[in-house]
């Protein structure tokens, strides 16, 4: 249990024990005790009468008694507190033993305590000052000024790392690890299909225009023959005075189409059966089989109808021929090349794999480069937009200024214990992305007090 009490000028600390004392054959319970003094629960004695008694110290299996000498020094209420008198050194470490025992929880080791009791005094033999000889006083002048050197120069040492800390700190704030990046842009694909080939990988620079990745889809090669069989096919009705009564040569494309995608279908099949494509695949083929069978089903029903006006046919090779254009748009679109210069960041999907329009193949990063690093939560407030920062690449060992652009930049490829922060070089510096770097945070002090002066002045 803790008390609280008064800041007395006391020079012992007192604590609380379960001792007590006996004045005059009568025993007193003591409320607290020091190795200068004691409090006794009891009155009846007047500042400055001295007593002889009995300190009666327990522990757990006997009681150790100390005869002392003792003077009130002060009566308050029911407490009386009395100073020790010509303690002896072997009383005052009993006491003093007794109280740490009594806090560590060692009142079964009373052997020490009498053994304290016990000690011999030993008056010391030296009664004189010591006349030193002259050599013996020039040998401890000399002692005493290499010992005076040796604790200037370790001082002057001492002084100099101070010194040389509190200048770092005026200058740099933090030291950190970063990562060289740009700005992300997906490449996506514009089409379905199966990707068939990758021409660049994580970490290769490409210029603007350079195909990145191509397409595979026998789908829209197969629609554009059967439209441009069909353009063929009414353009030639429209050079005759009649309309042919059918469309064998539509027919017999389509036939060969269905015929060469049902082989692929077969192959396909036999594949998925021995667990070498998913059933994606599967089914992405086995949807271009069915929709050229439609188209194949739709040509034959429309070959036996009555000839269609001449009007009706120049509507539909316009029809035809803008299918023909967007197919074929489609089909460039296949090979699809970098948007912009720059890195390539990540490459999302495999050769082999079926993509739908929009699916994100790769990621690129473009210039201009800047630096992304983390900084501790507790060491944002010394930081601010702006400030210069020094950036040093081990890959070309080289310094390179820049400027802190964004305190807390938004991105999920950090963690969230500390705050992302965003530092743009002041030139382009030639670094390739993702190279690590060493970043420098300075520290803008001085400048910050000057703009602070020209405020109030303001």
């Amino acid at each position: 249990m803790l008390l609280k009490e008064p800041n007395f000028k006391r020079r012992a600390q007192r604590i609380a024990l379960p001792v007590w004392i006996e004045i005059d054959g009568k025993r007193y319970s003591v409320r607290d005790l020091s190795v200068v003094g004691i409090g006794v629960e009891g009155t009846g004695w007047d500042i400055g009468d001295q007593l002889e008694a009995v300190l009666v110290l327990p522990f757990k299996e006997a009681s150790v008694a100390i005869p002392v000498k003792l003077v009130c020094r002060r009566v308050e209420g029911n407490v009386s507190g009395f100073e020790f008198v010509d303690l002896t050194p072997q009383k005052k470490r009993a006491i003093r033993q007794y109280i740490e025992f009594a806090i560590e929880g060692r009142l079964d080791d009373v052997e020490t305590v009498m053994a304290t009791l016990n000690l011999p005094t030993v008056d010391s033999p030296i009664t004189e000052s010591l006349a030193l000889a002259q050599e013996e006083e020039a040998q401890l002048y000399r002692s005493f000024r290499r010992h005076m050197l040796f604790w200037l120069l370790f001082g002057t040492l001492v002084l100099m790392v101070v010194a040389g800390f509190i200048v770092y700190n005026s200058l740099f704030v933090f030291k950190t690890y970063g990562v060289v990046a740009g700005s992300e842009v997906n490449v996506s694909s514009r089409v379905s299909g199966v990707i068939s080939r990758i021409h660049a990988k994580t970490g290769d620079y490409v210029h603007k225009g350079k195909v990145l990745f191509e397409l595979e889809n026998p789908s829209l090669l197969s629609q554009l023959e059967i439209v441009r069989a069909q353009i063929e096919l009414i353009k030639k009705e429209l050079a005759s005075e009649e309309t042919p009564p059918t469309t064998s040569p539509v027919l017999q494309v389509l036939k060969e189409l269905y015929d060469a995608q049902l082989k692929e279908y077969r192959r396909a099949k036999n594949l998925y059966e021995k667990r070498l494509i998913s059933i994606k695949d599967l089914k992405f083929v086995e949807n271009n089989l069915l929709r050229i069978k439609l188209k194949l089903a739709q040509t034959q029903e429309k070959s036996t109808h009555k000839p269609k006006p001449k009007i009706d046919l120049q509507m539909e090779l316009k029809r035809l021929e803008a299918k023909k254009r967007e197919l074929e748009e489609k089909i460039k679109e296949l090979r699809v090349t970098a948007p912009v210069s720059g890195w390539i960041k990540e490459v999302k999907l495999n050769e082999g794999t079926a993509v739908h329009e929009r699916d994100v193949v790769m990621v690129m990063e473009k210039e201009p480069l800047f630096v992304l690093c983390t900084i501790p939560n507790w060491e944002i407030t010394r930081l601010a937009v702006d400030e210069p920062v020094k950036i040093y690449s081990p890959l070309t060992g080289k310094t390179y200024n820049g400027r802190i652009s964004v305190v807390g930049f938004p991105t999920t490829d950090f963690g969230s214990e500390a705050t992302l922060v965003k530092v743009d070089f002041a030139k382009d510096p030639g670094l390739p992305v993702n190279s690590k770097v060493v970043v420098w945070l300075r520290n803008e002090i001085y400048a910050r007090f000057k703009r602070v002066l020209q405020k109030i002045r303001i």
